[in-house]
């Protein structure tokens, strides 16, 4: 069966598995859902703050620390059991999604989406797309009828719209999440200060499309068409600043060197420039960048021999200065820099079983480690770093059943379970 009759079945019939567990619907601006309420009961006299909303009940351990919380923080109601956070994406400081996992039948996992008005510390449920769950990079999905990404912006009416991506795409308004037959992979996607929307679409046989629309629009038009033959891609945005990086990490696979290059638009995703080709070392291969302050731009690379570094752009990612290493057996993976803060990385520490969350305050010239999760047995999250605004960030470390955040721009850390 092809991909638009699988589309129209999932829409139609909905007949996708779903997950072993209740769905309790919810109500919220744009998602207009009967609310059925469930008898909680309190569990625990853990210190911290007990908030109940919406029918989830939080228990919340307060304070800064650089490893799990002494009293593990606990949502007990609402979240279904097994869930493992995937991606988050929030509107402002306090109002934001989260999208999941949960096992389901087959041996498969299916998607679960949680919604928060307190900036993580409490979620409950919100209707998800019918989809299953894929992995970052689109692959664990056979069919295609996968997501991986969630984003939420707001349209010209107030209203929220989402996006669920990474391969499938599907738009969530009206009520309802809707599959759209696009007919490329959608690899990210970002809604811009102005009232747009940005997506990447994968060219067959390598290179990219670079669609705008208006947030909630099904009209969209290519301001860029990229023939390089690269296939990942990686979107930032900052108010209407964007800045993309289609990549291909080759090394070890026949003689195709690393490629990388650097395009940033400063009015929306209407207009682009060429940056930076390849802006890591030829000994490297690119991992992750960011929008800082003013036109500051932080890529992260990976050397192949081992050590990460990053090197900043003072230009909107045209030029990037040299080298600034970070801390010694430290595996970067993603990389922030929010303008009421330094330079965040997070990366892997295969000495500790871990995974940590640095800051340098100076320009990389001294790193200090702010976070630390070990990884759990037979779990593996796929981490997150990204910032709301100029001080409050959100992390997913080591263990996908965590949320961490900060609100003084990586200094002091909070966590967040979900059980």
């Amino acid at each position: 069966m092809d991909l638009e009759n699988d589309l129209r079945r999932v829409l139609l019939e909905r007949s996708t598995p779903e997950p072993d567990v209740d769905i309790v619907p919810v109500v919220h601006a744009g998602m207009r859902r009967r609310v059925r309420r469930q008898r909680v009961r309190y569990v625990g006299a853990a210190a911290g703050v007990l908030a109940l909303w919406g029918g989830a009940m939080l228990v919340f351990q307060p304070g800064s620390t650089t490893t799990k919380p002494l009293v593990p923080t606990t949502l007990v109601a609402n979240v279904p059991s097994g869930f493992q956070i995937r991606d988050l994406t929030f509107v402002s400081t306090t109002r934001g999604y989260g999208l999941g996992t949960v096992p389901c039948s087959g041996g498969k996992r299916c998607t679960v989406l949680l919604q928060t008005d307190t900036g993580s510390h409490a979620w409950e449920r919100a209707p998800a797309p019918l989809v299953r769950s894929a992995l970052p990079d689109g692959s664990g999905c056979p069919d295609g009828l996968c997501v991986s990404q969630i984003r939420f912006a707001t349209d010209r009416n107030g209203q929220e719209v989402g996006y669920a991506f990474g391969p499938s795409y599907l738009i969530f308004k009206d009520g309802e999440w809707q599959p759209q037959l696009v007919g490329h992979r959608v690899e990210a996607l970002e809604a811009a200060k102005a009232g747009t929307v940005v997506r990447v679409l994968a060219r067959s046989g390598g290179g990219h499309f670079v669609q705008q629309s208006t947030v909630g629009s099904d009209t969209w038009k290519t301001v860029l068409p990229i023939a390089a033959p690269t296939y990942n891609a990686v979107l930032r945005r900052q108010a209407d600043r964007l800045v993309l990086v289609t990549f291909d990490n080759n090394s070890g696979v026949g003689a195709e060197p690393d490629v990388s290059d650097v395009r940033f638009s400063t009015d929306g995703g209407t207009t682009w420039k060429k940056g930076a080709h390849n802006p890591c070392d030829a000994d490297s291969y690119f991992t992750s960048i960011a929008i800082a302050k003013q036109q500051e731009v932080v890529a992260l690379c990976t050397r192949r021999a081992g050590g990460s570094y990053v090197r900043v752009s003072e230009d909107n990612g045209t030029r990037f200065g040299p080298p600034r290493d970070l801390p010694k057996g430290l595996r970067a993976t993603q990389v922030a820099a929010p303008a009421g803060g330094g330079w965040l990385v997070a990366g892997d520490l295969a000495t500790e079983h871990s995974r940590v969350v640095v800051t340098s305050e100076d320009q990389g010239a001294t790193w200090e480690r702010v976070a630390t999760e070990a990884a759990p047995a037979g779990l593996a999250a796929s981490g997150y770093l990204d910032n709301s605004n100029a001080k409050t960030l959100w992390w997913i470390g080591a263990d996908p059943r965590y949320v961490w955040r900060t609100d003084d721009g990586g200094s002091h850390w909070t966590a967040a379970r979900f059980r």
